[in-house]
């Protein structure tokens, strides 16, 4: 979660404070109806009980324009497209909302530690293929995906990720698991792809 420069809030406890004080004081930019940060900004304002005024926008190119030129004041954003950006102090860093802190920004709490348990969402990466696909196929794939997991590693570190290795049981529960999480809150918030 990243602000913008001149917000007068520096966490999540007081953002959530003054957006009780005020409703709709914030505005929240997304990348598009139905994106992740929508998703995650609607999860985020349903736990805390707050509401903040929901910008839309048609990728997160625009989305940063007005952030950066102060046009809105919240956005959920990768990693690595906001740490430059916090990095010159034209926006602040709120809160990572991944599982840890990150090794690339230490001081940034996570939302757990902002008094926002649960509030974790990661973008991952799966290989997936057809049902019918015979099983010595689908074993061979899982092979060389395995084989490469090292020439990964660095590329994801670069970007603030690390590759998971899932037998595929453990991918089935984990998909099945998010899905069932993040429907919850798309159809309480009401949320529609464009």
């Amino acid at each position: 979660m990243v602000a913008r420069g001149g917000l007068p809030q520096s966490s999540v406890a007081q953002i959530i404070e003054a957006a009780r004080q005020t409703p709709d004081r914030f505005s929240i930019g997304s990348p598009g109806r139905g994106s992740a940060p929508q998703v995650l900004g609607a999860a985020m304002m349903k736990s805390a009980g707050v509401r903040f005024v929901e910008i839309p926008y048609k990728g997160t190119q625009a989305q940063y324009t007005d952030l950066l030129a102060g046009r809105i004041d919240l956005m959920f954003s990768s990693e690595s497209a906001a740490l430059p950006h916090i990095a010159t102090g034209r926006i602040k860093g709120i809160a990572i909302a991944g599982p840890r802190r990150s090794s690339r920004a230490p001081d940034l709490p996570t939302m757990a530690e902002s008094g926002m348990p649960g509030l974790e969402m990661e973008a991952w990466l799966g290989l997936f293929a057809p049902a019918a696909t015979p099983p010595d196929i689908l074993q061979r794939l899982r092979d060389e995906l395995r084989e490469s997991i090292p020439a990964l590693k660095e590329r994801f570190a670069a970007s603030g990720g690390e590759p998971m290795q899932l037998t595929r049981a453990e991918t089935d529960a984990f998909v099945r698991r998010e899905l069932e999480r993040w429907m919850t809150v798309i159809r309480e918030a009401g949320i529609c792809a464009d």
